[in-house]
């Protein structure tokens, strides 16, 4: 998830002014997993079922873990709490499962037989891209997972797989899953302002540094024939994922929310609301544009998702997104860049930033989303609720306070 100050022009105003770009020494090459050092980790024992068995009691552990990431009531799955091998496990369910299935034999098997991929390929791809992903407080192979889990549930709880098609969720899936890969904890405009090497080689080129960066390391991990997902998908559906793959990790670019939002804002004007594929071939899934835009807010939505997890739970996450935004703050004061003012400890009041983001960036989407699709109102509800709770401490919260208590829904 980008940040708002990468392209918001009456904040970037408020900005100190920059200073110097100083040499650094902080490596932004890809991270290790695109080596060899790791190429024999994920060649481990490839077999679908081995993050079951590491350990006697580890298997209720992953078990419960399914269950709540695919079961109904999903918004309250918390990837943080899962430890990460658990997680690798968790996304081979949900790409395994039945009800994404499509076309495959048997109409069993999900994702992975739909497009014929052999479970120990699935394996080592989702194993890498969890190393891919660095131990930062926010954007880590966590929230990757987070935001995989929560598209997965609107696509399966809320019918929209079977309009979208095999493709398109696959995209999308694939999409939440590498959005962030390899993202350093530090948005575009650090990256830009102090001259790092990752802002070099993927700067000017139309679109966010890291978004870019982001789709590379992607691309780079389906590169390896051991790790190509793709590769056992028919040319033009393989070519079309990757196109769908591209565009999903581009969409989560802040700075294109506006232009994305205007579109939904259109289509959901003229849509009626669709609870079955037939009606939503009259609307919203009518041409392969209106389709793809509106996948691409359902991805965007997903990444922007805290907020419509229960309170206590939506509070945590909010408390690591600033964290992140803190330690890059300290790190341009050290270094004499520019700094933000909403990445200032000193100076910022969590539940505030919080009454800020659902007003302004979530409710919005969520709200045309829900327009189009009526089961969104529980994500449109539980923002308001949120909203109302942030509200209601915002007055009493020490500045820098990251720890936001709500009563349980």
């Amino acid at each position: 998830m980008a940040e708002l100050l990468a392209c918001a022009p009456p904040m970037a105003a408020t900005l100190s002014s920059p200073a110097p770009a100083p040499a650094l020494e902080i490596d932004y090459s890809p991270s290790s997993v695109l080596q060899e050092d790791v190429h024999e980790h994920a060649l481990g024992p490839l077999r679908f079922r081995s993050v079951l068995t590491t350990a006697d009691g580890d298997r209720d552990n992953v078990a419960a873990a399914v269950a709540a990431a695919t079961g109904s009531n999903g918004r309250a799955f918390m990837s943080v709490d899962v430890e990460e091998g658990d997680l690798v496990a968790v996304v081979l369910h949900m790409l395994a499962d039945d009800a994404l299935s499509f076309d495959a034999p048997d109409g069993r098997g999900g994702l992975l037989a739909a497009f014929g991929i052999p479970h120990p390929a699935a394996t080592a791809f989702v194993s890498s891209l969890r190393l891919a992903y660095r131990n930062v407080p926010f954007h880590n192979f966590a929230h990757a997972v987070s935001v995989a889990q929560l598209l997965f549930y609107w696509l399966v709880h809320y019918n929209i797989a079977a309009t979208l098609g095999k493709v398109d969720t696959f995209a999308l899936m694939l999409a939440a899953l590498c959005h962030d890969v390899d993202h350093p904890g530090l948005n575009n405009v650090f990256l830009t302002n102090s001259g790092s090497r990752v802002a070099k080689v993927h700067g000017g080129k139309g679109g966010g540094v890291l978004e870019h960066h982001h789709c590379c390391s992607a691309l780079g991990l389906l590169g390896d024939p051991v790790r190509d997902v793709l590769a056992y998908a028919e040319p033009p559906q393989r070519a079309a994922v990757l196109s769908k793959l591209k565009a999903g990790i581009a969409a989560t670019d802040l700075c294109q929310h506006k232009a994305f939002l205007t579109q939904l804002q259109g289509i959901a004007a003229g849509n009626a609301s669709t609870t079955t594929p037939a009606a939503a071939s009259k609307g919203w899934a009518s041409t392969p544009e209106l389709r793809d835009v509106v996948g691409l807010c359902l991805l965007k939505a997903a990444d922007l998702g805290n907020e419509v997890r229960p309170s206590d739970n939506a509070a945590r996450l909010a408390a690591a997104v600033l964290t992140e935004f803190f330690e890059q703050f300290r790190l341009e004061k050290k270094l004499g860049l520019a700094v933000a003012p909403h990445m200032d400890p000193e100076g910022t009041n969590v539940a505030k930033s919080q009454v800020g983001f659902i007003s302004f960036l979530c409710l919005p989407l969520f709200e045309s989303l829900a327009s189009i699709f009526p089961q969104m109102d529980e994500c449109v509800t539980q923002l308001r609720t949120n909203l109302k709770r942030y509200k209601s401490i915002q007055g009493s919260l020490p500045m820098g306070a990251l720890e936001v208590t709500c009563a349980q829904d």
